[in-house]
């Protein structure tokens, strides 16, 4: 089988064994066990005179009664067949005694065969569970993936837009303008690698933005802004998580273009206050003019304005020359 063919036969084996094991451990799934298991005695009652074996039938039933029913379906099952067996085909037939010492080594075998098929059962129960948590995953890291990459076109795009403008109006900046959108292509890169991993469903933002602002910084190329992560131990969704990196990402990005003119030190923080999240960004640049019109227009800008809004937060900015300082509250929903 082609290789690319087998994630799609994988998936495909996942979901019928998944609707076969919809009815574990509900009463359902015991009368479908129970139904299979007499089937088999009676089948196997049937084929009686042509079968020397008397639990040839037992196991496939035991099998399928586990996968459909789960584990103590499987208990059952053996339970009753065993019991079947013992009863009709074990000589003396149609009695509860057993000859010495055939009768007990053939008991004795179908207990232990039967322990060791449950056990394989409940093995294949177990891989099966995780197959499905990691397609469930899979599903939903490919749709956060969709959405992600259709916000991050939807930037490129207006980013081209107001870089091409720009470019027109003064060709002489096309230099700078182009390294400032590899600037943000290469923070966006860096950004998806660190959220986009199969293991993290919840981000623990603490240590989290600590390792994010060094990759931003990283990008930007710039050792002389120091970064301080307050102590955090709240936990966000992949998809806050990955709003508020594209947020701390604008903002570093800004300070680092426009706040300082040397060293400078940023604080970065995210907290529980009254009913929501307050994520608080704060720089010891030259600070600006939030009422300009050019500041208010700028790319930055508006992305930080998208996102908050994408996430139903709000944003409060204060600047001046002591600095700039942003706060930023969302629910905890």
């Amino acid at each position: 089988m082609p290789n690319d063919l087998r994630p799609i036969e994988t998936t495909r084996l996942v979901w019928l064994i998944g609707g076969i094991r919809k009815f574990q451990d509900t009463p359902a799934g015991y009368g479908i066990a129970t139904g299979l298991t007499l089937g088999g005695i009676a089948i196997r009652e049937l084929l009686d005179p042509y079968l020397a074996l008397p639990y040839v039938l037992l196991f496939p039933t035991m099998v399928i009664a586990a996968l459909v029913g789960g584990r103590k379906a499987g208990i059952l099952a053996a339970i009753i067949g065993g019991l079947a067996a013992w009863y009709l085909w074990i000589p003396p037939r149609g009695s509860w005694k057993l000859e010495w010492p055939a009768g007990h080594i053939s008991v004795a075998l179908y207990a232990f065969s039967a322990a060791v098929v449950l056990l394989v059962v409940r093995g294949l129960n177990e891989t099966m569970r995780t197959l499905e948590r990691e397609r469930d995953l899979s599903s939903t890291l490919f749709k956060e993936l969709q959405h992600r990459t259709a916000n991050n076109l939807q930037v490129v795009s207006a980013m081209l837009q107001r870089n091409r403008a720009l470019v027109l109006r003064h060709p002489e900046t096309a230099p700078e303008v182009i390294d400032a959108a590899a600037t943000r292509f290469e923070v966006m890169s860096r950004i998806n690698r660190l959220l986009y991993s199969p293991d993290m469903q919840i981000v623990l933002m603490g240590p989290f933005l600590e390792t994010l602002t060094s990759e931003i910084l990283g990008a930007l190329s710039s050792s002389a802004i120091l970064v301080t992560c307050r102590p955090c131990d709240i936990e966000l969704s992949r998809t806050k998580a990955m709003v508020l990196s594209s947020i701390t990402a604008e903002l570093l990005t800004n300070s680092a273009k426009h706040a300082f003119s040397g060293p400078g030190s940023v604080v970065i923080g995210l907290e529980r206050k009254d009913g929501t999240y307050v994520f608080t960004y704060s720089d010891d640049g030259r600070g600006y003019d939030t009422t300009a019109p050019a500041r208010s227009e700028g790319l930055g800008s508006r992305i930080i304005a998208a996102l908050v809004a994408q996430i139903g937060g709000t944003m409060e900015t204060r600047s001046g020359p002591g600095g700039t300082f942003v706060t930023i509250r969302l629910a905890l929903t």
